[in-house]
C-alpha cells in the first residue's frame, strides 16, 4: 500500500490534485474536510476542533494502513509554524513504518497572490475550506507555509503556474516504488 500525503497551505490545490491522482489508479482520496464538517457543528472551540479532528484522522489513517489494500491520498493543510501539524505528519510517518506502508510526502506551494485568488473559486463554496481572501491573508502573513516538514524527505512542487493535471503528473513522475 502507498500513502501519498499532499501537504501545504490552504488553496494550493491539495484536494483537487488528489482527485486527479485518484483517476490514475486504484487509489482513494481521504478528504479530511469531511472529518471537520462532521464534528464542527458540535465542537465550537477551535483548539478542541483541531485536536479532535487530528486524532480522528490519525485513527482512520492507521486503520487504512493496517487493513486496506488500496492506496490512499491524503491532502493536509500544513504549516511548519504549527507544532501540531509537524507532530501529525511525524506520527503518520511512524504509523507508515509500523505498518510497512510506502509513504510519500509531497509539499505543494504557490505564490501568495495565487493562493488568495484561488480562495474565491466556486469549488470551495459550501465546504469547510477558506473562501475569503481576507481570512487567508493574515494566515499567510503569520505562518510559514513555504517550508516543508523539517528533517524529512519531501518532494516540493510549486503549483503557481501548473494545472491540477500537470501537478498530478509531476507527483506521479516523482513517486517510484520503494522510494
Amino acid at each position: 500500500m502507498k500513502c501519498i500525503v499532499l501537504y501545504g497551505p490552504p488553496a494550493v490545490g491539495k484536494l483537487t490534485v488528489a482527485r486527479e491522482l485518484a483517476k490514475a489508479g486504484n487509489t482513494h482520496v481521504f478528504d479530511n474536510h469531511k472529518v471537520v464538517e462532521l464534528i464542527s457543528p458540535v465542537i465550537s472551540n477551535d483548539a478542541e476542533l483541531v485536536t479532535l479532528s487530528y486524532s480522528l484522522q490519525l485513527q482512520i489513517l492507521n486503520a487504512a494502513m493496517r487493513y486496506s489494500r488500496q492506496d490512499v491520498i491524503f491532502p493536509f493543510t500544513f504549516t511548519v509554524s504549527s507544532q501540531a501539524d509537524v507532530a501529525f505528519l511525524q506520527t503518520m510517518q511512524e504509523a507508515a513504518q509500523t505498518h510497512t506502508v510506502e509513504l510519500h510526502l509531497i509539499h505543494l506551494r504557490a505564490k501568495k497572490r495565487v493562493l488568495l485568488e484561488r480562495t474565491i473559486d466556486a469549488s470551495r463554496v459550501g465546504t469547510a475550506k477558506i473562501t475569503d481572501p481576507a481570512i487567508l491573508q493574515p494566515m499567510l502573513d503569520g505562518y510559514d507555509f513555504d517550508s516543508p516538514l523539517p528533517g524529512e524527505k519531501s518532494i516540493t512542487i510549486n503549483t503557481t503556474h501548473l494545472t491540477p493535471q500537470e501537478t498530478a503528473q509531476q507527483v506521479l513522475r516523482n513517486i517510484k516504488p520503494g522510494a
